[in-house]
């Protein structure tokens, strides 16, 4: 992801989010050429978090990181992380890894529970894939993947 080398954090990673250009009729999407889009809550890594308003939450509920969704100030790249994660889980099971019937219910679920298993929707997953979705949906930032580049 170009935007954590520039020190960007999108803050909004789901799947709604990602622009994939369609090829000619009979060919594939272009995936190689998917990009991020709508970065409304973006902002730079350097930032001082004025600009993100007080008490607000900022972000999706079942795709944001439990730190995001307790205190969006503390959203950095491994919220990012966490998000992408829950995107790649919502794209091979057709929902997010945290529910609820609220947004606050989602965000307490997000931060308190674990996501259900993927393989419990998807059997057939290699073990590698399972691994990334799961250390990326990991509860502490610091046990996910670093930024996008690791």
């Amino acid at each position: 992801m170009l935007a954590h080398e520039q020190g960007v954090i999108h803050r909004d990673i789901k799947p709604d989010n990602i622009l994939v250009p369609q090829g000619p009729r009979d060919t594939s999407p272009k995936l190689t050429e998917a990009k991020l889009a709508d970065l409304g809550l973006a902002r730079s890594e350097a930032s001082d978090g004025t600009l993100t308003m007080a008490n607000a939450i900022m972000g999706t509920p079942g795709y944001m990181a439990p730190e995001q969704g307790m205190d969006t100030h503390t959203a950095g790249k491994p919220a990012d992380i966490f998000s992408m994660g829950a995107t790649f889980y919502a794209l091979l099971t057709g929902k997010a890894p945290f529910t609820g019937t609220s947004a606050m219910q989602i965000i307490l679920n997000t931060a308190q529970k674990p996501h259900p298993p993927i393989t419990a929707s998807r059997s057939d997953l290699s073990v590698p894939t399972i691994e990334i979705i799961d250390r990326c949906l990991r509860k502490e930032p610091e046990r996910r993947f670093a930024d996008a580049g690791e």
